[in-house]
């Protein structure tokens, strides 16, 4: 993950606060971990994809280049800190929803704030273990 980074400098620094925005997102929301397989860990992976692509709109001016970044990076992370299969399954479900969240949403949104909201109407939908 860290040399798909490299080759892409510019994309770091939104794809580090995308990641500490959702998981400070997922605690604020949700009492319990979002180190768990529960709801806040499901919205945390929701959350993520969303933010990824939402953050590196500046650099990446279609919002394909962007769900693309946002799949490229989730799926590495998934594969450089493998799960147990069902957890696995889990996480990559969740980044697909938040994925189709953000294509659904991105031209409505004004404030990356707002994301937050539009993700926790989608709970129902989030694949999750527990």
């Amino acid at each position: 993950m860290f040399f798909t980074l490299l080759k892409h400098p510019w994309l770091i620094l939104p794809s580090v606060k995308a990641t500490l925005r959702c998981s400070a997102a997922a605690e604020a929301h949700f009492a319990d971990s979002h180190y768990g397989e529960g709801e806040a860990n499901a919205y945390k992976h929701v959350l993520w994809n969303i933010f990824l692509a939402d953050f590196s709109r500046f650099w990446l001016k279609t919002p394909k280049k962007r769900i693309f970044w946002a799949k490229k990076i989730t799926d590495l992370h998934e594969q450089c800190f493998p799960n147990l299969p069902a957890s696995q399954k889990m996480d990559l479900e969740n980044n697909e929803l938040g994925r189709k969240i953000y294509l659904k949403h991105y031209k409505d949104v004004k404030k990356s704030k707002d994301w937050e909201f539009i993700a926790l109407k989608y709970k129902n939908e989030f694949s999750r273990l527990t």
